[in-house]
């Protein structure tokens, strides 16, 4: 049993290793239906995890499970919020008939992302671990340097594997910037509805934070304005 469990895991090691090089599933062809989505689960959950255990102790023990949950749903539901308006978009500028190979290249660009961030994991770790219970906005400030260097590595596997579709009909290039804007607009109000997803100290320890539900364009725009402000 022990020997078969290795044989599978480094079979799937090769099939995440083929999508890492090549940026898509054509060359881990197993890498696909419930696997890919055991991988993203796994990846992203393992991160979500990490994340919470800055000032770790017994009452913060929910915060690693939430955060298990919340990455993969924050990556889910951003892209299942702005695939409909993709696909009608699609339609309408007449590359519809294209839209399987593009969807299946999202799907791999979401991978990615949750792959990148399972291999920073033990990093982020490293850096909970030596940061003190004061410096949570430092903490803040390496997990959004985290995101942005996963959402960067799979953009540029991204793009380069858009190669093919933009030379067969250059009307893709418009839509797949377009995706790209849409995404991040998408995925930055959803992060700030999920939050917390490291848990400020001090704070009640719940799911969501407590509230009404806040514009995260508005917020970010007062944080700035407030730090701005101090420094000038």
């Amino acid at each position: 049993m022990i020997a078969n469990l290795g044989q599978h895991l480094l079979a799937l090691g090769g099939e995440i290793d083929g999508l890492l090089r090549h940026g898509n599933r054509r060359q881990a062809e197993d890498l696909r239906g419930k696997k890919a989505l055991l991988v993203f689960l796994v990846c992203g959950g393992s991160y979500g995890a990490i994340m919470a255990t800055f000032a770790f102790s017994a009452e913060r023990l929910p915060l690693v499970s939430y955060g298990m949950l919340k990455v993969p749903i924050l990556f889910g539901l951003t892209m299942l919020l702005a695939i409909p308006g993709f696909y009608v978009l699609s339609n309408l500028r007449g590359v519809g008939s294209d839209f399987k190979e593009v969807f299946a290249l999202l799907l791999d660009y979401q991978l990615l992302v949750a792959i990148t961030l399972a291999a920073l994991a033990p990093v982020t770790m490293l850096v909970n671990l030596s940061t003190s219970v004061n410096d949570y906005q430092a903490v803040q400030l390496w997990n959004s340097f985290t995101f942005f260097v996963a959402a960067l590595t799979a953009q540029r596997k991204f793009s380069s594997q858009t190669k093919v579709l933009i030379q067969k009909d250059p009307r893709h290039r418009l839509l797949l910037r377009g995706w790209t804007v849409l995404y991040a607009f998408i995925g930055i109000q959803m992060a700030w509805t999920l939050r917390p997803f490291i848990g400020s100290p001090g704070h009640g320890i719940g799911f969501l934070r407590e509230g009404k539900l806040e514009n995260a364009y508005v917020k970010l725009y007062e944080i700035f304005s407030e730090l701005l402000g101090s420094l000038f």
